[in-house]
Protein backbone atom coordinates (compact mmCIF):
# COMPACT_ATOMS: atom_id res chain seq x y z
CA UNK A 1 0.00 0.00 0.00
CA UNK A 2 1.22 3.63 -0.80
CA UNK A 3 -0.46 6.94 0.62
CA UNK A 4 -0.23 10.22 -1.66
CA UNK A 5 -0.90 13.25 -0.56
CA UNK A 6 -2.11 15.86 -3.56
CA UNK A 7 -2.17 19.09 -1.08
CA UNK A 8 1.30 19.96 -0.90
CA UNK A 9 4.15 20.93 -3.84
CA UNK A 10 6.35 22.44 -5.45
CA UNK A 11 6.49 25.97 -7.93
CA UNK A 12 9.49 27.30 -8.79
CA UNK A 13 11.12 25.84 -5.91
CA UNK A 14 8.61 26.90 -3.00
CA UNK A 15 6.40 24.54 -1.08
CA UNK A 16 2.78 25.92 -1.90
CA UNK A 17 -0.63 23.90 -0.73
CA UNK A 18 -4.07 23.56 -2.14
CA UNK A 19 -7.67 22.30 -0.91
CA UNK A 20 -8.09 18.85 0.25
CA UNK A 21 -10.37 16.23 -2.32
CA UNK A 22 -7.41 14.41 -4.09
CA UNK A 23 -5.53 12.08 -1.84
CA UNK A 24 -5.74 8.67 -2.85
CA UNK A 25 -4.07 4.99 -0.86
CA UNK A 26 -3.35 2.70 -3.53
CA UNK A 27 -2.83 -0.95 -3.33
CA UNK A 28 -0.82 -2.84 -5.19
CA UNK A 29 -0.67 -6.77 -6.15
CA UNK A 30 3.41 -7.69 -5.76
CA UNK A 31 3.20 -11.40 -5.89
CA UNK A 32 5.20 -11.01 -9.56
CA UNK A 33 7.92 -8.19 -8.11
CA UNK A 34 9.01 -7.55 -11.60
CA UNK A 35 5.40 -6.11 -12.77
CA UNK A 36 3.50 -5.02 -9.64
CA UNK A 37 -0.38 -4.25 -10.60
CA UNK A 38 -2.62 -1.67 -8.94
CA UNK A 39 -5.98 -3.85 -7.35
CA UNK A 40 -7.28 -0.76 -5.81
CA UNK A 41 -7.19 2.97 -5.50
CA UNK A 42 -8.82 4.32 -2.62
CA UNK A 43 -9.73 8.39 -2.05
CA UNK A 44 -8.72 8.84 1.33
CA UNK A 45 -7.41 11.74 2.70
CA UNK A 46 -3.74 10.77 4.06
CA UNK A 47 -0.66 13.21 4.78
CA UNK A 48 3.19 13.36 4.29
CA UNK A 49 3.48 14.63 7.90
CA UNK A 50 3.21 10.69 8.64
CA UNK A 51 5.22 8.59 6.91
CA UNK A 52 7.32 6.28 6.41
CA UNK A 53 5.52 5.22 9.04
CA UNK A 54 1.48 5.54 9.27
CA UNK A 55 0.58 2.74 7.48
CA UNK A 56 0.78 -0.86 8.18
CA UNK A 57 -0.39 -4.56 6.73
CA UNK A 58 -1.65 -7.36 9.23
CA UNK A 59 0.65 -10.01 9.12
CA UNK A 60 -2.47 -12.39 7.69
CA UNK A 61 -2.19 -9.50 4.78
CA UNK A 62 -6.52 -8.96 5.36
CA UNK A 63 -5.93 -5.67 6.81
CA UNK A 64 -4.26 -2.38 6.29
CA UNK A 65 -4.46 0.77 8.69
CA UNK A 66 -3.57 3.99 7.28
CA UNK A 67 -3.21 7.13 9.67
CA UNK A 68 -4.15 10.82 8.81
CA UNK A 69 -1.88 12.34 10.86
CA UNK A 70 -3.09 15.95 10.15
CA UNK A 71 -6.48 17.38 8.67
CA UNK A 72 -6.82 20.55 6.55
CA UNK A 73 -7.81 23.92 7.07
CA UNK A 74 -7.66 27.43 4.70
CA UNK A 75 -6.64 29.76 6.76
CA UNK A 76 -6.39 33.38 5.95
CA UNK A 77 -6.95 31.95 2.11
CA UNK A 78 -4.22 29.69 2.59
CA UNK A 79 -4.43 26.02 3.24
CA UNK A 80 -2.65 24.78 5.86
CA UNK A 81 -2.61 21.79 8.26
CA UNK A 82 -4.23 21.24 11.76
CA UNK A 83 -3.65 17.64 13.77
CA UNK A 84 -6.06 15.18 12.71
CA UNK A 85 -7.41 11.97 14.19
CA UNK A 86 -8.10 9.61 11.58
CA UNK A 87 -7.10 5.93 11.52
CA UNK A 88 -8.51 4.28 7.94
CA UNK A 89 -9.78 0.64 8.22
CA UNK A 90 -9.25 -1.11 4.33
CA UNK A 91 -10.04 -5.07 3.74
CA UNK A 92 -7.62 -6.79 1.79
CA UNK A 93 -9.49 -9.83 0.84
CA UNK A 94 -10.94 -9.48 -2.73
CA UNK A 95 -11.44 -6.67 -4.44
CA UNK A 96 -9.47 -3.90 -1.45
CA UNK A 97 -12.15 -1.89 -0.13
CA UNK A 98 -12.68 1.06 2.52
CA UNK A 99 -14.66 -0.41 5.69
CA UNK A 100 -14.28 2.50 8.23
CA UNK A 101 -12.63 5.63 9.29
CA UNK A 102 -12.29 5.29 13.36
CA UNK A 103 -10.96 8.19 15.52
CA UNK A 104 -7.93 7.50 16.79
CA UNK A 105 -5.36 10.04 18.79
CA UNK A 106 -3.95 13.61 18.57
CA UNK A 107 -2.01 13.79 14.93
CA UNK A 108 -1.74 9.63 15.04
CA UNK A 109 1.57 8.87 13.27
CA UNK A 110 4.48 6.02 13.97
CA UNK A 111 2.96 2.69 14.44
CA UNK A 112 3.02 -1.53 14.73
CA UNK A 113 0.92 -4.47 15.34
CA UNK A 114 1.44 -7.07 18.00
CA UNK A 115 2.25 -10.82 16.49
CA UNK A 116 -0.96 -12.28 17.07
CA UNK A 117 -2.53 -8.60 15.20
CA UNK A 118 -4.78 -8.06 17.65
CA UNK A 119 -3.01 -4.73 19.39
CA UNK A 120 -2.50 -1.87 17.19
CA UNK A 121 -0.44 1.08 18.89
CA UNK A 122 -0.51 3.90 17.11
CA UNK A 123 2.14 6.84 18.53
CA UNK A 124 0.70 10.72 18.69
CA UNK A 125 2.64 13.87 17.87
CA UNK A 126 0.46 16.35 19.07
CA UNK A 127 0.16 15.19 22.80
CA UNK A 128 2.08 12.50 24.98
CA UNK A 129 0.04 9.63 24.27
CA UNK A 130 -0.25 6.34 23.04
CA UNK A 131 -3.48 4.53 21.27
CA UNK A 132 -4.29 1.52 21.85
CA UNK A 133 -6.28 0.34 19.08
CA UNK A 134 -8.34 -3.81 19.46
CA UNK A 135 -8.26 -5.23 16.05
CA UNK A 136 -11.32 -8.10 15.91
CA UNK A 137 -11.70 -9.42 12.75
CA UNK A 138 -11.90 -6.67 10.25
CA UNK A 139 -13.45 -4.16 12.86
CA UNK A 140 -10.88 -1.65 15.21
CA UNK A 141 -12.00 0.03 18.03
CA UNK A 142 -9.76 2.44 20.21
CA UNK A 143 -9.76 0.71 23.54
CA UNK A 144 -7.20 2.75 25.79
CA UNK A 145 -4.78 6.02 25.66
CA UNK A 146 -1.55 5.73 27.55
CA UNK A 147 -0.29 9.19 28.97
CA UNK A 148 3.62 8.89 28.87
CA UNK A 149 6.12 11.77 28.88
CA UNK A 150 6.05 13.43 25.42
CA UNK A 151 4.80 13.34 21.93
CA UNK A 152 5.22 10.49 20.42
CA UNK A 153 7.04 9.37 16.85
CA UNK A 154 7.53 5.89 15.91
CA UNK A 155 6.50 2.82 17.61
CA UNK A 156 8.08 -0.83 16.92
CA UNK A 157 6.61 -4.04 18.98
CA UNK A 158 9.13 -6.68 20.44
CA UNK A 159 8.83 -10.31 18.28
CA UNK A 160 7.53 -11.59 21.65
CA UNK A 161 4.02 -9.24 21.53
CA UNK A 162 5.34 -8.03 25.15
CA UNK A 163 6.99 -4.89 24.81
CA UNK A 164 7.00 -2.01 22.30
CA UNK A 165 9.43 0.80 22.40
CA UNK A 166 9.08 4.09 21.22
CA UNK A 167 10.29 7.61 20.04
CA UNK A 168 9.65 10.73 21.40
CA UNK A 169 11.91 13.37 19.67
CA UNK A 170 11.58 16.28 21.24
CA UNK A 171 13.11 14.78 24.56
CA UNK A 172 15.51 12.63 22.73
CA UNK A 173 14.27 9.60 24.69
CA UNK A 174 13.04 6.08 23.74
CA UNK A 175 9.97 4.94 26.12
CA UNK A 176 9.07 1.46 26.52
CA UNK A 177 5.75 -0.01 27.00
CA UNK A 178 4.63 -3.64 28.40
CA UNK A 179 1.89 -5.31 26.81
CA UNK A 180 -0.27 -7.79 28.27
CA UNK A 181 -3.15 -8.89 26.39
CA UNK A 182 -5.61 -5.73 25.88
CA UNK A 183 -3.72 -4.27 28.61
CA UNK A 184 -1.02 -1.82 27.94
CA UNK A 185 1.36 -0.19 30.76
CA UNK A 186 4.18 2.59 30.91
CA UNK A 187 6.59 3.35 33.08
CA UNK A 188 8.82 6.67 33.05
CA UNK A 189 11.46 5.45 35.21
CA UNK A 190 12.07 3.23 31.37
CA UNK A 191 13.19 5.58 29.52
CA UNK A 192 16.31 5.40 27.49
CA UNK A 193 17.96 9.01 26.71
CA UNK A 194 19.05 8.91 23.44
CA UNK A 195 20.69 10.99 20.71
CA UNK A 196 19.10 13.88 19.24
CA UNK A 197 15.81 14.05 17.93
CA UNK A 198 15.09 10.44 17.82
CA UNK A 199 12.37 9.79 14.88
CA UNK A 200 12.01 5.85 14.25
CA UNK A 201 12.63 2.96 15.70
CA UNK A 202 12.88 -0.95 14.79
CA UNK A 203 13.83 -4.14 16.48
CA UNK A 204 15.60 -6.93 15.30
CA UNK A 205 13.84 -10.03 14.55
CA UNK A 206 15.38 -11.86 17.91
CA UNK A 207 14.61 -8.96 20.04
CA UNK A 208 17.06 -8.36 21.81
CA UNK A 209 18.59 -5.02 19.99
CA UNK A 210 16.71 -2.08 18.74
CA UNK A 211 17.69 0.92 16.10
CA UNK A 212 16.80 4.28 16.74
Amino acid sequence: IAGFDEKMGFEDGKMITSAPGNDTVVVFDISNPRVPRITATLDLMNSLHGPPTNLIITSDEKLALVANPVDWIQKDGVWTNIPGHSLHIIDLEGTPKHLETIKAGNQPSGMDLTPDNKILLIGNRAEPTVSVIRISGKTAELIDTIAVTAPVDAVSVTPDGKRALFTMRTINSVGTLHISGRTVTFSEDENIPVGIEPYNVAVSPKGDIALV
